[in-house]
């Protein structure tokens, strides 16, 4: 089972680009809920109620809670789940940085607003901040609670 979540505030996933690299926004408007295994996740990759404005790279979105940078330059984005009533769940969530070979690498994630914003940095020669749950039936998905 599946359910759309609308009315989120400020979910705006940055790359900052650098040679050659992707670099731009994607923006959702909502997300997909999906119901499996007796909980509740996000389904980070699934672009249908997003709006990207991306140049280089072969990506078409950002997936949701991700950050990416390639200028040494502080990057943010911003998952905010504050006009829902569902939460992120702190114990479910794996935090990964930095997954390729990249170098100067520092980088963060922080939950607030009773768990219910997101906010993930990276600064790196070329680096990523990311969050995801576990892998179930193939899909990329990330708990969430009430």
């Amino acid at each position: 089972m599946s359910k759309n979540i609308s009315c989120l505030k400020s979910n705006q996933l940055k790359a900052n680009g650098g040679n050659g690299k992707l670099e731009g926004y994607t923006k959702y408007d909502a997300i997909r809920l999906i119901e499996k295994n007796n909980g509740l996740f996000i389904k980070l990759k699934d672009p249908t109620f997003s709006r990207s404005y991306l140049q280089n790279g072969a990506l078409s979105y950002i997936r949701f809670t991700s950050v990416s940078d390639c200028k040494r330059q502080w990057t943010t984005s911003t998952a905010n789940l504050e006009r829902t009533i569902i939460k992120f769940s702190p114990s479910d969530v794996s935090h990964y940085q930095c997954p390729n070979s990249c170098h100067d690498y520092s980088g963060d994630a922080v939950l607030s607003s009773n768990n219910q914003v997101m906010t993930i940095t990276v600064r790196a020669g070329c680096g990523a901040t990311f969050f995801k749950g576990p892998e179930i039936d193939g899909e990329k998905l990330l708990q969430v609670t009430f």
